[in-house]
């Protein structure tokens, strides 16, 4: 829905779009509608940043990222090959390996007027990230350094998946 909303208002199209928060008191209202099951019409909505707001939180809050904790460490090494064609091909492999539900949503991909790398950069932390809070405080502890050294190559992870969505989401997975 809120995907849908921004692409009606031509929001797409707006500098930054994804950058800037909306009032996070509407974005909490929005999210316990929807979590409740009601009806929600984000056409009423005034302030598009509400809706990429609740949009960025509903992948933040995602249990498990669209980047599935299970393959984090295969999608972290493949964005560590130097050769980019090769990069590319394992990136493939893997984005096709992943449930229906997880690569239809990155689908979503649009071009707007945010340069590809600054789009990565604001959805990297919600597409992509190490399980946080297992284990003893030691284990926690390294998981969150872990998070942190791998964030480049998070943020290369995702766009390349901007950059080459015609590609490597070209329609051969059911």
């Amino acid at each position: 829905m809120c995907v849908s909303a921004v692409e009606a208002r031509e929001g797409i199209e707006c500098q930054g779009i994804y950058r800037l928060s909306g009032n996070s008191a509407t974005i909490g209202k929005l999210k316990v509608a929807f979590n409740h099951g009601e009806t929600v019409d984000l056409s009423t909505e005034d302030d598009i940043n509400v809706i990429t707001g609740l949009l960025k939180s509903y992948f933040r809050e995602l249990q498990n990222p669209l980047i599935p904790f299970e393959v984090y460490d295969q999608f972290i090494a493949s964005s560590k090959i130097q050769d980019y064609n090769e990069r590319l091909i394992q990136l493939k492999t893997l984005i096709q390996a992943l449930p229906t539900c997880n690569y239809n949503d990155r689908r979503e991909s649009e071009v707007n007027k945010m340069e590809q790398s600054n789009l990565a950069i604001v959805f990297a932390p919600t597409l992509i990230r190490t399980p946080e809070g297992t284990g003893d405080a030691a284990a926690v502890a390294q998981q969150g350094y872990a998070s942190m050294a791998n964030m480049p190559f998070h943020n290369k992870l995702i766009e390349s998946m901007i950059e080459q969505y015609d590609w490597l989401f070209d329609g051969s997975k059911e």
